[in-house]
């Protein structure tokens, strides 16, 4: 299993790149933990700040997956 290295941003939010996404995660107001691929919320709020890192890891290399490189290099899709 791959290893990510997470860092804490100003607003206590841990980070990391996933397969070059940018993917966040954090407890919010009510206590549930979140989490942002790509700048985008998960639709599900998570448990755990553990559960919250394994959703957007494994959110994040779905769409790595899904990406043809071709699309990075000339921003269209095929």
């Amino acid at each position: 299993m791959t290893s990510y290295i997470w860092h804490t941003s100003r607003k206590g939010n841990e980070f990391a790149e996933v397969e070059g996404i940018h993917c966040v995660v954090g407890e919010n107001k009510f206590g549930a933990f979140f989490g942002l691929v790509d700048e985008e919320f998960l639709p599900q709020a998570l448990p755990s700040l553990d559960a919250a890192k394994e959703a957007v890891i494994n959110h994040a290399k779905e769409i790595a997956l899904n990406t043809s490189p071709f699309e990075e290099f000339f921003r269209e899709e095929l």
